[in-house]
């Protein structure tokens, strides 16, 4: 009888005294605080310094000299240069065409007969004004003659008819001269309208060509880039991997209407003689000088958040949020004042989350980021 009531009483107090136990393990580990999450990020350290601002944009290349090449006098064609094909480079000075010169010789013949005639005319007007004067003299030693009777009028008229003809020798000249046809400078041919053989009168166009000495770039600027934008500052242009030197030259006089923008004209000299030339038609980046700004922070654009903030890690080794005063905004970078950034703070460059400030953090030693990479 006793031992069937011990056995129940046993298992009473094990089980009684198990539970006494999880309680107490409970207790001890609701007391006990949970560890804090530590991440582990890179930083930089950024130091104020000067940094000058650039004012990019891009746009494509045009010749800042073209030109459509006209006869100059009529006649058939007799002679077209081999240079005169579209693509071709054609020198300041190259002989690219040539008229008929026929009937040019023959008016030159014709207006230095008239010329000489005139000439024949002037000498015998001349020698009856001295004949006449000197007949007015004989029995007048003290009037002065008329400017009838002195023969002036018929002598200037000769003067101005002599003149005249002299003109004529050198426009028949000058024609002479532009029946062969040279290139105004040096360039690349872009059309060609014109043969042998064919007839071309005075005006008729007979080649397009554009300079090769200097090309342009028409780019866009935006409201807050106009500023800074002064004539003469340097620029430079990039494609392909090859960067081209110029200056800003001109600035448009108006603003677009639709996009709000204003366009300036980069000029770039000798670009035809790189390695690379840079084409017409060519699409460009380009960078231009702008002011040099002092003391300042130079950051990476990809460690800015929402183009507001950015995150430091200060010297307790926990999570800070500064807000930017930003001064200038580039593709790459964002220069912003020297406060965005306390004393003893470094610059998180590791994308982060949803983290809250004040979180602690592990600084990424420099041979720990030279094994990760």
């Amino acid at each position: 009888m006793i031992r069937h009531l011990l056995i129940p009483l046993l298992l009473t107090l094990l089980f009684a005294g198990g539970a006494a136990l999880l309680l107490a393990q409970k207790v001890e580990t609701q007391r006990r605080s949970p560890p804090r999450a530590v991440f582990t990020v890179e930083t930089q350290s950024i130091e104020p310094g000067s940094q000058r601002v650039l004012l990019e944009s891009h746009g494509s290349v045009r010749p800042q000299q073209r030109s459509r090449v006209s006869a100059e006098v009529s006649g058939r064609v007799l002679f077209v240069a081999e240079s005169v094909r579209v693509g071709r480079s054609v020198a300041e000075g190259e002989e690219l065409l040539r008229v008929d010169t026929t009937d040019l010789k023959a008016a030159l013949r014709e207006a230095e007969a008239a010329l000489a005639g005139v000439q024949l005319e002037r000498e015998e007007e001349k020698a009856q004004q001295e004949r006449a004067l000197a007949k007015w003299r004989r029995y007048n030693d003290k009037d002065e003659p008329s400017p009838l009777l002195a023969r002036r009028p018929q002598f200037k008229r000769i003067e101005a008819r002599h003149r005249a003809a002299h003109a004529q020798v050198q426009k028949a000249r000058k024609d002479l001269e532009l029946a062969t046809v040279v290139a105004p400078y040096a360039g690349i041919i872009e059309e060609r309208l014109v043969d042998i053989g064919e007839f071309v009168l005075r005006g008729s166009p007979l080649f397009t060509i554009q300079g090769t000495e200097r090309v342009e770039i028409r780019a866009p600027f935006t409201r807050e880039q106009w500023p800074h934008l002064k004539l003469g500052a340097k620029a430079r242009a990039k494609s392909n991997g090859t960067t081209y030197e110029g200056t800003l030259d001109r600035l448009e006089g108006s603003i677009d209407p639709t996009t709000r923008q204003h366009f300036g004209y980069i000029t770039l000299q000798g670009t035809y003689e790189k390695e690379k030339p840079l084409r017409v038609g060519q699409f460009t980046t380009v960078e231009i000088q702008g002011p040099l700004l002092e003391n300042v922070l130079l950051l990476p654009r990809s460690t800015v958040q929402r183009e507001r903030f950015i995150w430091a890690v200060d010297a307790s080794s926990n999570l800070v949020r500064r807000e930017l005063d930003i001064l200038w905004k580039s593709d790459e970078h964002i220069i912003a004042s020297p406060t965005s950034l306390g004393a003893g703070e470094s610059l998180v460059s590791t994308p982060l989350g949803s983290v809250k400030e004040g979180t602690p953090v592990e600084v990424l030693s420099q041979g720990e980021k030279e094994n990760v990479e």
